[in-house]
Parts: C-alpha cells; structure tokens; sequence
C-alpha cells in the first residue's frame, strides 16, 4: 500500500494513497500545491500496473525544485510497489515537461484527445534530480 505521508529532505507530502496529496514544505509548513494521481492503479495493455499522476505548485512555489522534488519523493514508492507512471502535459508548458524528464518520464505515447503530451517512467527508472 502506498503510504499517505511520503517526506523528502524539504517536503512532505499528505494525503490518500492513490488520490490528491498536499505538498507542504518542512521549513514553514505552507501549503504550496497538490500532487494527484487518478485513481487506483489499472492494469496497461502489457500487465503492469499503472497510474496517471499531476502535479500543481502556487506561482511563488515555481522555479525551486518543489515539484521534482514531490515528484521522485512518490516515485521511490510507486517504484517499490510495482506500479509504472504516466503524465499528460500540455506541449507548450516547458516547465512541466522539464520536471517530467528530470523525474525519468523518458517513454512518449503520443497526444491525448486534448492535444497534450502523454508521457511515461518506465518502472525503476532513476531521476536527474535537480
């Protein structure tokens, strides 16, 4: 089962296993955005489990590493559970595409309906980091 507080070295992460998670930072306990995945995990088209994730920051969060960070802080735990996972973003937003590469999101499955980039971290795939 997935923990429902994950805490890395500047964050923790509080919520329901595979629902909305609040990412807070550690040094002054502010709320800074949210990190979701859809639902339970299904199982894909090979048979591994899989699960679609987003992660939202406030504006003045941006630009420090907060969503990497929460990102590969809940990855380690998908990662131990067996669990693969996809991203939708939209091709234009550089930042958001940046933390999915940083964060090992190296498959791309194409477009959804919506016109956004559909991205996937094969399973045990390192992080860049910061």
């Amino acid at each position: 089962m997935l923990e429902t507080v994950i805490s890395t070295p500047r964050l923790r992460l509080e919520g329901t296993a595979w629902g909305q998670r609040r990412i807070v930072r550690a040094f002054d306990n502010l709320d800074v955005g949210s990190l979701e995945f859809f639902g339970d995990p299904d199982d894909s088209e090979d048979g591994v489990p899989e699960v679609e994730v987003r992660c939202t920051l406030a504006p003045d969060a941006r630009g420090h590493g907060a969503a990497t960070e929460a990102l590969l802080g809940v990855l380690a735990a998908t990662d131990e559970l067996g669990v693969r996972v996809r991203a939708s973003v939209l091709p234009e937003n550089r930042a958001a595409v940046r933390v999915l590469a940083k964060c090992g999101f190296t498959g791309l499955r194409g477009a959804d309906v919506e016109g956004n980039l559909v991205m996937v971290r094969p399973l045990g795939t390192p992080g860049l980091g910061r």
